[in-house]
């Protein structure tokens, strides 16, 4: 039987013509809706998800980031420290992620919100220097200065666009733990906290102007913002972790920790002074973030954050696997877990860059 038919029958045992009429007529319009509007509403929505694509990418007040290029020790490295460290005893920690965390750390969440590619140079274990570090990986492991350096030389092949790539830095606590051994601040003590912060300051530079107290290696201001190849125009710099609260503090001699944590207060004291040119400056997009201060947010609220343990890690030693990591703060005995880094990279979209384009 026809569906006129079938109406036609339904009509006339309902001895109701106008209700059947109308009932025909609503299935004919909820037909409509779902079979011929929907795909309709899906082409327009595209159609103008691309439109205002397009007018973002000729001259939106919002920024675009096509690039995210980092730079720093393993709290950003996405993998170069695993492809380096072939036979090394602490290779097995990150051998699953080839990160120093179980999932994907802050700069891989940056990049994709904003539908960037990820230029890492960072390195697990690094310095901001390995001039003046004594560790045993200072032979083969690029320091922050050394990594800057690199790319610019290298950028020559592959000129960025400045106005649409981000540089990340996020160094100075591996820094921190070697100056605060006694056998290092004895008999080198003209390599200062000052000294750390002013190796990522001569990261950036601002045409012919050196930040106070800075040395000859300003990599933010003889590279990143003046080398020809880079000319950087929006920049950001974390503060370092809360290493107060590593796990790696407690099995350290008492006087070694007490160093520590004395030069975690002075380096969070002293960056707005060291950095107040690059943020002061009207030419750059130069964010100082204190990465600190959020994570040691997470760390006292952890339960806020849905984690359970923060006094120990969740490997604690290198032949463990990380079975549970959104339960724990730190995924060993100095990197952050996942989730401090997925929180601190949605903190960051929206207190610094809720202004760029997010994919």
């Amino acid at each position: 039987m026809g569906l006129k038919k079938k109406f036609k029958a339904y009509a006339y045992n309902s001895n109701d013509k106008k209700v059947s009429c109308a009932l025909f007529l609503c299935w004919i319009i909820a037909l409509w809706i779902f079979v011929l509007q929907k795909p309709q509403e899906n082409i327009i929505t595209e159609a103008n998800h691309q439109a205002k694509f397009t007018k973002l990418r000729k001259g939106s007040e919002l920024r675009r980031f096509d690039y995210i290029v980092s730079f720093g020790d393993g709290a950003s490295d996405t993998g170069n420290y695993y492809k380096i460290s072939k036979g090394k005893s602490d290779r097995s920690s990150v051998k699953a992620t080839k990160r120093f965390c179980e999932g994907k750390v802050w700069v891989d969440h940056l990049s994709d919100a904003f539908g960037a590619r990820s230029i890492n140079n960072a390195y697990g274990f690094a310095t901001v220097n390995r001039l003046w570090i004594t560790h045993e990986n200072r032979d083969y492991i690029p320091g922050l200065k050394q990594q800057v350096e690199k790319f610019a030389m290298e950028a020559v092949d592959n000129l960025l666009p400045s106005n649409e790539t981000l540089y990340t830095i996020w160094a100075g606590s591996n820094d921190l733990i070697g100056i605060s051994t006694e056998e290092y601040y004895k008999k080198q003590p003209d390599f200062t906290i000052g000294d750390v912060l002013g190796d990522i300051a001569q990261s950036i530079a601002i045409d012919n102007y050196i930040p106070p107290m800075c040395n000859k290696y300003d990599v933010l201001n003889n590279l990143l913002i003046n080398h020809p190849n880079i000319q950087a125009k929006n920049i950001l710099v974390l503060s370092v972790i809360p290493m107060e609260h590593a796990p790696l503090l407690k099995q350290i001699p008492e006087g070694m920790k007490d160093m520590v944590i004395k030069n975690v207060n002075i380096i969070n004291k002293i960056y707005a002074s060291r950095l107040k040119g690059f943020i002061d400056n009207k030419k750059l997009n130069f964010v100082f973030y204190d990465a600190h201060k959020y994570l040691g947010d997470i760390y006292k609220n952890y339960e806020k954050y849905g984690l359970h343990h923060v006094e120990y890690p969740c490997i604690a030693s290198p032949r463990r696997r990380c079975r549970s990591p959104s339960e724990f703060f730190w995924y060993d005995l100095l990197h952050i877990g996942s989730t401090g880094h997925l929180f601190m990279a949605l903190d960051l979209i929206k207190s610094e860059y809720s202004d760029a384009v997010v994919a």
